[in-house]
């Protein structure tokens, strides 16, 4: 018999989460994916590769499914909910493809332009 639930995801700073839970919201079971910040930057400037929170996802399904089929769990998604760092910037080109890392949030090298910007438009800029 499917378990009926929801599917969170959590693109976070450190790592990547997923949850599986039941309708009443309950975590039945959990699954995580690794990434590291890119090594040899200048100590303010912290970025990752796109590419690696796609392979962290791909890493915490399988171990969310690992557990789930120990567990005999078969789930059915009713929903995914999504969830990430926050002001992060991911460069593209006009086809969608990636043109390099991205700057996370907690990358302080343009410090003195958001200050400039928020002084200009009267609202913080990060």
């Amino acid at each position: 018999m499917k378990t009926l639930g929801f599917l969170g995801i959590d693109i976070g700073t450190q790592g990547l989460s997923v949850i599986f839970t039941n309708t009443e919201l309950k975590i039945l079971v959990s699954g995580e994916g690794g990434y590291e910040m890119i090594p040899g930057l200048d100590p303010e400037c912290y970025e990752q590769q796109p590419s690696d929170w796609e392979s962290a996802l791909k890493n915490a399904m399988a171990d969310l499914r690992k557990k789930m089929s120990s567990m005999e769990i078969d789930m059915e998604v009713l929903a995914i909910g999504i969830s990430g760092q926050m002001h992060g910037e991911v460069l593209t080109n006009e086809n969608g493809e990636l043109v390099g890392p991205a700057r996370l949030w907690c990358d302080s090298r343009n410090e003195i332009e958001g200050e400039e910007l928020t002084k200009r438009l009267g609202t913080k800029c990060p």
